[in-house]
């Protein structure tokens, strides 16, 4: 979401629940705040966004979208979510993927998930519930109760406290009252004094291999949070001062655009160029910026200098032009091309 708390007369504003609220408001070390109430509400834009994210490699943006909540109409978030959804399965079906976080919950999200036959993974409170192997309908934690992970034990780095944790799975077989097929719970335990993971699949997970598999690519969702992250810190998005509901939402798709350019630089056969563009417009003597696998805020700023100094030259670009307008010189290609556009592509 685009929140815009200060903001009231912006075109589009809806409500949105707060979440830089709800991240402040946490207790710290020499900061206290009592337990949180209701969540707060704040002026602001719906922001959904589809990322393609691989084992490794680079992000792609499939999809983005914003919109505004229209007081008194319910379902706008699901519509939407569904939307997207419904263009995943028909673009690549089962070759890949899904994953969600907690906010997807829910037996309607499983019911919408079973009717287009998706592979999916999704984080799953711990209160809600499932259906066992012996067919009772118990919570998420009280099933994982008591039975014991796999002994194949992994210490993985975690980026956010920088230590190695002791990490272990488990995969129980389960069912939901929405989904017609079979559910695997894999159970991610990652030492004393950290929760637990609940991730639900409807891939088969009887190995550790494959239990692995299904904790891994959900740790790759973290890459969506850092796409988020860099729109709104470093390309602004939250900032925009534009009134009216069309001229920003072209002004967000053309950050967006811009985004996209970013990540193509990004690609393997670019590195000789890249190493080019970041020594000569953005040094930096830390040998952590040059172990990082994504300099992506450093090209950032790269670029940003060199066009500063160098400001690239749009004279050879035509400006857009309406198929419905004939506007360009008789018998020239882009006249010609212009009414086969506007006759509905007849040929």
């Amino acid at each position: 979401m685009l929140e815009k708390p200060e903001s009231e007369k912006l075109e589009g504003l809806g409500s949105v629940r707060s979440s830089r609220v709800k991240r402040l408001a946490r207790s710290r070390q020499g900061v206290f705040n009592p337990s949180a109430g209701k969540p707060v509400s704040v002026r602001g834009f719906e922001w959904e966004s589809l990322i393609l994210v691989g084992r490794d490699g680079i992000p792609q943006v499939a999809a983005m979208e914003w919109w505004g909540r229209v007081k008194g109409v319910s379902g706008q978030q699901r519509q939407r979510q569904h939307a997207l959804l419904r263009q995943v399965s028909a673009h690549w079906g089962r070759q890949v993927r899904q994953v969600f976080d907690r906010g997807y919950n829910g037996g309607r999200w499983l019911w919408d998930l079973d009717f287009y036959g998706a592979r999916f993974v999704m984080r799953w409170k711990k209160g809600n519930k499932l259906i066992d192997e012996q067919g009772q309908e118990r919570k998420a934690w009280e099933i994982a109760r008591g039975k014991r992970s796999w002994k194949d034990t992994k210490l993985l780095w975690d980026t956010h406290t920088r230590v190695h944790r002791s990490t272990r799975v488990l995969a129980i077989t389960v069912r939901h009252r929405q989904y017609r097929g079979p559910l695997w719970l894999v159970v991610v335990r990652q030492g004393k004094g950290r929760e637990p993971w609940y991730l639900l699949t409807n891939e088969p997970v009887e190995t550790q291999e494959q239990a692995w598999d299904i904790m891994f690519s959900y740790v790759r969702r973290w890459k969506i949070e850092e796409c988020f992250r860099f729109q709104k810190t470093e390309l602004l998005m939250e900032s925009l001062r534009v009134r009216d509901w069309e001229p920003r939402r072209k002004l967000l798709l053309l950050v967006t655009l811009a985004y996209g350019f970013l990540l193509w630089i990004l690609r393997p056969s670019l590195i000789l160029e890249r190493s080019r563009l970041l020594v000569r417009w953005q040094q930096r003597a830390d040998w952590r910026q040059w172990q990082a696998k994504l300099s992506l805020y450093r090209l950032r700023w790269a670029l940003s200098q060199l066009w500063g100094r160098y400001p690239p030259s749009f004279a050879a670009f035509q400006p857009y032009r309406a198929h419905h307008h004939i506007t360009w010189h008789p018998c020239t290609m882009r006249w010609w091309m212009t009414l086969w556009h506007r006759l509905g592509y007849p040929f």
